[in-house]
Formats: C-alpha cells, structure tokens, sequence
C-alpha cells in the first residue's frame, strides 16, 4: 500500500532533479537542504564542524527526491 499518490510522488521527483539540474548548470549554491542533497549525488566529503561526515549509503536521485518530498510536506503541514 501507498502512502503517497503516485502523481504527488512524481511531481517531486520532478520538481527536485530540474532544481538540481538548473543549479548544476548554472554552478548556484546554496546553504540549504537541497544542496547537502547535491553534494551526496556528487559523493562529496560532507563536514560538520570538526566531525568529518561521509554519505554515501543515501542512494540514487530518485531515492533522495522522495525523501526530500515527504521532508517537504510534513514541514508544511
């Protein structure tokens, strides 16, 4: 059983790989959750504060995207 109606699934799924995209071409960075999302797809050493952070279990785009819909819209709600 699916929690989220595939429709809604896919528009953020969308939503997010244009996003990465645009600012892949365009070299934008940002301080924020969509560019921490970015720098896992690229595989790039994460560091917070003196803690050094690698992610690399986090998966594909796709996988991300879902999780960055759910984050989304429950921080909205």
């Amino acid at each position: 059983m699916r929690l989220i109606d595939p429709s809604i699934s896919k528009y953020f799924r969308n939503m997010v790989e244009e996003t990465v995209n645009y600012r892949e071409r365009n070299n934008i960075t940002r301080n924020d959750f969509m560019h921490l999302l970015i720098q896992v797809k690229n595989k790039v050493k994460l560091e917070e504060d003196n803690d050094g952070l690698e992610q690399n279990a986090l998966g594909t785009l796709e996988n991300s995207s879902s999780e960055e819909g759910m984050y989304t819209v429950s921080s909205c709600t």
